[in-house]
């Protein structure tokens, strides 16, 4: 009856899909005595090749000492202990291993062996993984588009309270024009003057929509026109240096999201810093590109104030990089920006 019950036990070991293993935990490093078939499979091993051998063979250069050592630890304090291992093939391919090592005592509480339950979880890290990039593009489209309807919102403000207006004092001129001869010629020169002003502006909005075309100007000039659109405008000095970039190193999709940076950073500025300086600074390495702006206004509680929809457009074109958004500011102190693109 005792061997049938050993039969059946060894052929359940045997069989199951996990990997099963016994370490002798009575002999100097803790040799394998026992492995199954799911073991062997899981590590492309042959039976003669592991037995005698401390199980650390399967690690390899990218396993994690600190979560080894843990093991080892629980191990040394017998102790169970579950972890996920990254290990490695006989063909030196790798998997993540689930790994459940549980002591095992006899009769007088001395411990003799480890028993090692593992379970190939590598398709699942993947898919985890995988979902992790999926949430995270989400969350980057999904800011995109806050940042879309924040910028319908200014497109709809600026024609409704700039533009709507410049055009209906130009038709109320008109009508003036057409019913009083006396001021007619005044009138239509009036209007003259306001259409013009409306093309300007037009211009310029229609300018900050679409962006610059690299393929006809420079990174460097775009930003360089911007700054100096911005100098006969605002109350602040700007300061822009861009010596050491080196525009060739750069995608399209780059140098469109620098710009829009600065455009977008100089935008808060105007709107909220109440700086008397501002200066830019665009340069690069060998391994990234490196925009800093800062400016000596007001400043802001970053833990209240970050989270704005502007720094969140900023940081959601930052991210598509896979670049670093960095915000240093205190209230009184002005703010520091800087962005940092891997090449």
């Amino acid at each position: 009856m005792l061997n049938d019950w050993l039969y059946i036990l060894q052929t359940a070991l045997d069989q199951a899909r996990e990997g099963i293993t016994i370490c002798d935990a009575l002999q100097p490093d803790y040799p394998l005595v026992y492995v199954n078939k799911g073991f062997l499979q899981m590590t492309g091993y042959d039976y003669e090749e592991v037995i005698g051998r401390n199980a650390r063979f399967l690690q390899g250069k990218d396993t994690d000492h600190q979560t080894v050592g843990a093991l080892h630890q629980a191990i040394t304090q017998q102790q169970a202990y579950e972890v996920v291992l990254l290990n490695y093939h006989r063909s030196g391919k790798p998997f993540w291993n689930k790994l459940l090592v549980t002591p095992v005592f006899n009769s007088d509480k001395k411990l003799t062996h480890y028993i090692g339950l593992q379970e190939d979880i590598t398709v699942q890290k993947d898919n985890s993984s995988f979902e992790q990039k999926v949430i995270q593009q989400k969350l980057i489209t999904q800011i995109s588009l806050q940042a879309q309807e924040k910028e319908r919102d200014e497109i709809g403000k600026e024609l409704h309270d700039n533009i709507n207006q410049l055009l209906a004092t130009c038709k109320l001129y008109l009508h003036i024009a057409a019913s009083d001869k006396s001021v007619r010629l005044n009138m239509i020169q009036q209007t003259e003057t306001l259409l013009n002003t409306t093309i300007e502006e037009i211009r310029k909005l229609s300018k900050a929509l679409v962006g610059p075309h690299f393929d006809e100007i420079s990174l460097n000039e775009s930003v360089a026109d911007l700054v100096d659109s911005l100098r006969v405008a605002v109350p602040f000095t700007i300061q822009y240096d861009c010596q050491r970039l080196q525009e060739e190193k750069l995608s399209e999709t780059k140098k469109l999201i620098l710009f829009r940076i600065v455009q977008e950073q100089l935008n808060n500025i105007v709107k909220h810093a109440h700086a008397n300086a501002v200066s830019i600074l665009l340069d690069q390495c060998h391994e990234y590109v490196r925009l800093i702006i800062k400016d000596d206004g007001v400043g802001f509680d970053t833990s209240s104030n970050y989270k704005g929809i502007g720094l969140k457009n900023i940081n959601s074109r930052v991210a598509i990089e896979n670049g670093t958004v960095e915000v240093n500011s205190r209230e009184g102190e002005g703010c520091e920006m800087k962005i940092i693109l891997p090449l």
